[in-house]
């Protein structure tokens, strides 16, 4: 038999058998061959970590916590971000980031710094609390382990790669719509423009006023107002009891005299400015003129002093023109019409609706005067036929259509340089209110860009439509109108509409009344043109004439027709007066009726002039045979 294995030692051989057993070494012996001992299984508090180590856990699964919340909310603020950036490339007009993403990074971080401090400070309070409390038991370092494991999805998930198509997809879809709007607005701008550039090539601002008509200072109408007014002081008529006197006269009928009181105060009034008068008469034997504009900085700052001023140089002849009469001068008060339809002729081509609404109303004033002088006396065939000749040619006048064109160059021109970043919206705050204008988007940015876009298509085509109803003979302006304010209509009530065409809509509301002024005044014209004629007949045949028609033809070769109703103007006699007049906006004939404010829909709306019969001219306020 084999003795058994020899182990040999530094000091002795000793030799083995089976039977006999190792001595038990514990671990804390230091038997390397021991399995380590867990604190839970042998029954011991485990070791509790510092408080620093505490607060970093909490704040590492602080921010873990708030990055699950804020995270898809700063993603989704992102992928918006970046979205319209991918729509402004699409529109063609630039690329920009909006000022909202840093927001959205400020969010963020915000949200992460919180989490993390909240997170430090409860896992301080943690750590404070098991070394306060010994019996405190941490939780299995594998449950722990298991538990984060199983709470928070492993980087290989799918959301990710979700997520990451979505906000791909959303920007692919935002940069074809912008790409689709950018088009399409391109292509409605350019066919608004083409029809402008075929309406008038020199429609633009600059070249408006560039293509005004060049009058020559001898014949311009404007200097002769100018000098007039020079002799006036600034504030006139200033006096109480001057103004008491000009209202006066405004309120008599035309055919009861002035009172004795009220002429006098006008004559002291033309004799201290009688240069004044003189040189204003004048003005009757210029057929044209033109008052020089000098534009704002926003275009709608633009100053009329020069048209303004020309109210009274029109005042002051219809003073004139009062007294002439009065003192028995019918010729002298007609020529003195003349002069006021004169002053209002000087404003000429002037771009701008406010210059031709002067104009128009110095008319209302010339017609009236004339209406004045018919009822005060008998005046002369060459006299009757001088005012008759001036008014048939204002009676032919594009008067409003100045205006209009430059209305649509103005509105053009301001919207291109807000859009261009020329001009701040907030410059026109007489036109837009602070709340909307604080509102819009900065003209700078693509998005803006494209918005302002879209308003100069909407107001090129709104103002070519305008001008074009202008360029139709007056009754056939009414069914455009119509058609032209429920397109207004439809935009404003829309909810996008003050916001895709807040200036076109601001800026163009009033404009259906421009159409309705130049009807008025064309019915005060053409009315006047046959009263004049009818008043020569008389003179002739002594006696009015029974129809328009029957007027000698050498008097009234072509007589004007209705503005409203493109029939003859209607005729009648009542009261001992002659009436000429026009059916008016509601084409129903009301025998010359006109109501105190004839602008009111659902009133009488009759228009036009009158005459009186030669025995109730030039009444006394207390005549017992006025009507």
């Amino acid at each position: 038999m084999l003795d058994p294995p020899v182990i040999l030692g530094d000091d002795l051989m000793t030799s083995a058998t089976p039977d006999e057993e190792k001595p038990s070494i514990g671990p804390d012996e230091g038997d390397p061959y021991a399995a380590p001992t867990s604190p839970v299984a042998t029954g011991a508090d485990p070791p509790r970590p510092g408080l620093g180590r505490s607060s970093w856990r909490g704040a590492k699964l602080g921010m873990r916590g708030v990055a699950y919340v804020a995270g898809p909310i700063a993603g989704l603020f992102a992928t918006l971000c970046f979205a319209l950036t991918a729509f402004a490339g699409g529109t063609g007009r630039g690329w920009a980031i909006p000022l909202y993403s840093m927001n959205t990074v400020s969010f963020f971080v915000a949200c992460e710094i919180l989490g993390a401090t909240f997170g430090a400070l409860i896992g301080l309070l943690g750590g404070l609390y098991r070394r306060v409390r010994p019996s405190a038991r941490s939780p299995k370092p594998e449950a722990r382990r298991t538990v984060a494991a199983d709470s928070f999805p492993s980087p290989g998930s799918f959301w990710p790669w979700l997520v990451s198509t979505l906000a791909v997809l959303a920007l692919v879809s935002a940069f074809g719509t912008g790409y689709s709007l950018g088009w399409s607005l391109d292509r409605r701008l350019e066919r608004a423009t083409a029809a402008a550039d075929r309406d008038d090539p020199n429609w633009r601002i600059n070249d408006l006023m560039a293509a005004r008509e060049k009058v020559p200072d001898a014949e311009n109408s404007a200097w002769v107002v100018g000098e007039a007014l020079s002799h006036l002081p600034e504030n006139w008529p200033s006096e109480k009891d001057l103004v008491a006197a000009i209202d006066r006269l405004s309120d008599l009928s035309d055919n009861v005299r002035l009172d004795d009181a009220t002429a006098d105060r006008l004559r002291r009034e033309l004799k201290t400015y009688s240069e004044a008068v003189r040189i204003a008469r004048t003005v009757a034997n210029y057929r044209r003129g033109r008052h020089e504009l000098e534009l704002g900085p926003t275009l709608i700052d633009t100053q009329l002093p020069e048209t303004q001023a020309s109210r009274n140089a029109a005042r002051l002849l219809r003073i004139d023109s009062a007294l002439r009469v009065h003192d028995g001068d019918p010729d002298g008060s007609l020529d003195s019409c003349r002069a006021i339809l004169g002053v209002g002729r000087s404003i000429g081509d002037e771009p701008v609706t406010i210059a031709q609404l002067v104009r128009i109303a110095e008319g209302h004033v010339a017609m009236k005067s004339a209406r004045r002088a018919l009822a005060q006396g008998e005046a002369t065939d060459p006299a009757l036929a001088r005012l008759q000749s001036l008014t048939l040619d204002e009676l032919a006048r594009p008067v409003m259509l100045h205006g209009l064109k430059g209305e649509r160059a103005t509105l053009d021109e301001i919207i291109r340089r807000v859009r261009d970043g020329e001009m701040p919206i907030s410059s026109l705050g007489t036109v837009v209110s602070p709340a909307v204008s604080s509102a819009l988007p900065s003209p700078i940015s693509p998005w803006g860009r494209l918005m302002f876009d879209n308003q100069r298509a909407v107001g090129l085509e709104w103002t070519n439509q305008m001008v074009a109803i202008f360029k139709k003979p007056d009754p056939e302006r009414p069914a455009l109108v119509a058609a032209w304010e429920a397109e207004f209509d439809r935009v404003r009530k829309n909810k996008l509409g003050p916001w895709t065409s807040t200036l076109p809509m601001l800026m163009l509301a009033g404009h259906p009344s421009f159409v309705t002024a130049e009807s008025r005044y064309h019915c005060q014209l053409g009315s006047m043109v046959i009263l004049l004629a009818a008043e020569r007949h008389r003179l002739k045949t002594g006696d009015w004439p029974a129809t328009i028609a029957a007027i000698d033809r050498d008097l009234l070769p072509n007589a004007p027709v209705d503005p409203f109703s493109g029939q003859a103007y209607r005729m009648e006699r009542r009261d001992g007066q002659f009436l000429i007049y026009s059916v008016g906006p509601n084409l129903k004939d009301e025998h010359g009726a006109v109501a105190a404010n004839p602008l009111i829909k659902g009133v009488s709306d009759d228009y036009g002039t009158g005459a009186w019969d030669v025995t109730l001219r030039r009444r006394d306020v207390d005549s017992p045979d006025l009507p």
